[in-house]
C-alpha cells in the first residue's frame, strides 16, 4: 500500500505530466493552423478566387487544363458572363447543337432526359447542367471543338472589346482563336473558342455552320 505522502506525490506527477500534454497539444494546434494558413493559395477564400485567371495566358491554360481534365464545372467558371448566359439559353431551349455535336449522340433526347431526370440530379445549378451535357459530349466523341489536346499558346491582340489569343491545339487542324474579356474584378475569362471558319455569332464554341 501506498502511504500518504506517495500519494500526494504521484497526484502531483499526474497533474505536472497532463499540463505539459495539454501544453504539447496547445502549441501543436496552433502549429497546424499557422501552417493551413501558410499554404492557402493566396489567400484564397473560395474555389473560384484560387483559380489563376490574372492574364490571358493564365486564364486560358486553366480554361484548357480543366478541359482535359473533363472539369467542366471550372470550365464553365473561366467562361465570362456572358458566355454563361448564352449557353444557359441553349440548354434552356434544347439547342444541344450549339453545344456538342448532336448528330453523333444517338438518341440524344432519351440521353439527356436521363441525364437530367430529377429524381437522380444532384444539382440544377447551371454549372452541373453544364458539365452534364459536356460530358454526354465525351461520351460520345461529340465535342464541338475538342480542346483535349496541347494547347500551345501564340500571339496575343486586343480587338475591339476583346483580348484575342492565338493558338495551336493538338489534334485541331489550323490555328484555334481564344477571345477573351476582363471582369470588373481584373480577372480574364473566355467569351468564345473559334476554329478556322468558326461562325462568330456562336457563344461559347464556335464552330462553320452546316
Amino acid at each position: 500500500m501506498f502511504d500518504e505522502g506517495e500519494v500526494q506525490m504521484t497526484g502531483q506527477r499526474v497533474r505536472s505530466n497532463v499540463g505539459v500534454m495539454a501544453l504539447v497539444l496547445a502549441l501543436g494546434l496552433i502549429g497546424a493552423g499557422c501552417s493551413a494558413e501558410s499554404s492557402d493559395s493566396d489567400g484564397a477564400v473560395n474555389f473560384y478566387e484560387s483559380l489563376d485567371l490574372a492574364s490571358p495566358s493564365a486564364a486560358i491554360n486553366t480554361f484548357s487544363d480543366a478541359f482535359a481534365r473533363n472539369d467542366f464545372m471550372t470550365v464553365w467558371l473561366v467562361l465570362d458572363r456572358q458566355a454563361q448566359l448564352v449557353a444557359e439559353q441553349h440548354i434552356n431551349l434544347l439547342q444541344y447543337g450549339n453545344l456538342i455535336r448532336r448528330d453523333d449522340v444517338p438518341n440524344i433526347g432519351a440521353e439527356v432526359s436521363s441525364v437530367f431526370d430529377l429524381d437522380g440530379l444532384e444539382t440544377s445549378d447551371r454549372w452541373n447542367m453544364f458539365s452534364q451535357f459536356m460530358m454526354i459530349g465525351d461520351d460520345h466523341d461529340a465535342y464541338l471543338i475538342d480542346l483535349s489536346g496541347e494547347v500551345t499558346l501564340g500571339d496575343e491582340s486586343l480587338v475591339g472589346e476583346h483580348t484575342e489569343v492565338v493558338a495551336a491545339v493538338e489534334g485541331i487542324e489550323g490555328d484555334v482563336l481564344f477571345r477573351l474579356t476582363q471582369s470588373p474584378s481584373g480577372k480574364w475569362r473566355v467569351n468564345q473558342v473559334i476554329v478556322p471558319g468558326g461562325d462568330e455569332d456562336m457563344i461559347p464554341w464556335s464552330v462553320p455552320q452546316k
